[in-house]
């Protein structure tokens, strides 16, 4: 089971998130979903940053996207 699998958006560059976790940090191709207004959008985890951050990519139109919107790791990688 996944314990602190919620983070936020600290930058968005386009199709490029990254994203700030507090205790988990995401495995790289893990799937994570992000709120932008009434809808949710697939991130892939690409990178680790470090800190607690992860550099991933919107698998969907991110346009909305701010920083400090919520994001939840799935634990589960993209399929």
């Amino acid at each position: 089971m996944i314990t602190n699998n919620k983070g936020r958006v600290v930058q968005v560059l386009g199709p490029v998130v990254d994203v700030k976790f507090d205790g988990y940090v995401p495995f790289v191709y893990e799937r994570m979903d992000a709120s932008v207004g009434d809808s949710t959008v697939a991130l892939e985890a690409l990178m680790l940053k470090g800190d607690g951050v992860v550099r991933a990519i919107a698998l969907g139109a991110n346009e909305g996207m701010m920083k400090g919107a919520p994001v939840i790791a799935t634990g589960m990688p993209i399929t």
